[in-house]
């Protein structure tokens, strides 16, 4: 096939979408310099088309909420494939500022493990306008990113992301030498960050949300919806596993004179100091909630059937001994009892709302017979409830 029929038909092919094309043994001539221009069209387009694609599916993600694991393999898959570069990776930091390095290999990220590079952070600014950074690997401000790349990688783009003014990972696409289309380069990688950005920057919020709707907002305890969601597991492993499933209610005495005498804030800070104590003295397998006022409760599942009556007693005595304790607050020395409700998961109770309203009556009966005591429900409460 002659040169020109070998172009026409490489330009037929690419209008029909076929963005792989090229054509091949161009000379140094006139048609050589086409093919060499079509060439480039055709590499242009198709980076672009990947681009393009790379950003939907991005776009999608974020929609449906998905995680930032998903994502970042989603770009590690896609990134060399969208953006011209000779290697790509992905750095995300963790909570304590190391980071952990996965580069683009095929359709998957590579993880490579925690990396140290201490002169990175010198070189971002903490300013959010800072967009990108440039750096030349063999010049020793810039050298930080060196153990992350074979040579003959000189180049390195960064494209940070933050979230709440903090770094949360950094994309690096990393060259030979200075690539001839720079300014798409940094137009698309400041795309795919800004992205990155976004999408932690809705998890960080979902996060908030998720927690002002399921913890409260005084003690940092889960609350209602949050505990009842966690008795519902509970109940059906128990089913599963043939054990027993308590919940305990705790009631503070006199709460109200606390209150009244010294004022809304003393009676927040004693609140807060019942729930650290009860935090620190239970199992990490139960939950401790609160339901709101002065009451909390205590969910305790996985109990060995035949056993369950002692140590819930055994643990109720020491909840009250715990609370007990002189607690100093405004200057002054407060101290506070907790009358206490048992309640067993049986065959009285299907669900959630049956253990509360069982734990319920016998706090109740526990406050009225002798305040700062416990009792276990039984069902002559129940009637006296009646």
């Amino acid at each position: 096939m002659r040169p020109l029929e070998r172009l026409t038909e490489s330009t037929r092919r690419l209008a029909n979408g076929d963005l792989g094309v090229t054509v091949q043994d161009a000379g140094e001539d006139e048609f050589g310099s086409l093919a060499h221009a079509f060439n480039q069209m055709s590499g242009n387009l198709r980076f672009k088309f990947h681009m393009l694609q790379m950003l939907a599916e991005l776009d999608r993600a974020i929609l449906g909420t998905s995680g930032m694991d998903y994502l970042v393999q989603l770009v590690l898959g896609h990134i060399r494939q969208a953006i011209p570069c000779d290697s790509a990776g992905l750095i995300r930091i963790g909570a304590d500022g190391t980071g952990t390095f996965m580069v683009a290999l095929g359709e998957t990220g590579k993880t490579l493990g925690a990396v140290s590079c201490p002169g990175i952070r010198e070189r971002l600014s903490p300013d959010a306008e800072q967009t990108w950074l440039h750096l030349q690997l063999d010049t020793p401000s810039d050298n930080c990113l060196r153990p992350l790349f074979d040579e003959p990688l000189k180049e390195v783009l960064l494209f940070p992301s933050r979230v709440n003014g903090g770094l949360d990972s950094l994309l690096i696409l990393a060259y030979e030498k200075r690539p001839d289309d720079f300014a798409d380069i940094v137009a698309a990688g400041l795309s795919v960050a800004d992205r990155l950005s976004v999408a932690a920057s809705n998890l960080v919020w979902e996060g908030k949300l998720y927690h002002q709707a399921h913890y409260d907002a005084l003690t940092d305890l889960p609350n209602r919806v949050l505990l009842r969601d966690r008795v519902e597991q509970a109940l059906v492993r128990a089913e599963r596993e043939r054990t027993a499933v308590a919940l305990i209610l705790l009631d503070l005495d006199n709460f109200k004179q606390v209150n009244d005498s010294l004022g809304h804030a003393a009676g927040d800070a004693l609140l807060i100091e019942c729930a650290q104590r009860l935090k620190s003295h239970i199992r990490q397998s139960d939950t401790v909630a609160r339901l709101g006022g002065d009451e909390f409760i205590l969910l305790v599942p996985e109990l060995a059937p035949g056993s369950e009556s002692d140590k819930l007693e055994s643990l109720a005595r020491k909840l009250n001994e715990v609370l007990a304790l002189p607690i100093l607050i405004a200057g002054r020395q407060i101290t506070i009892s907790v009358s206490i409700g048992i309640a067993l998961h049986s065959d009285e109770a299907e669900d959630f709302e049956d253990l509360l309203r069982m734990a319920d009556a016998a706090m109740y009966e526990a406050k009225r017979q002798q305040p700062g005591g416990f009792r276990f429900y039984s069902a002559n409460i129940n009637e006296k409830a009646q």
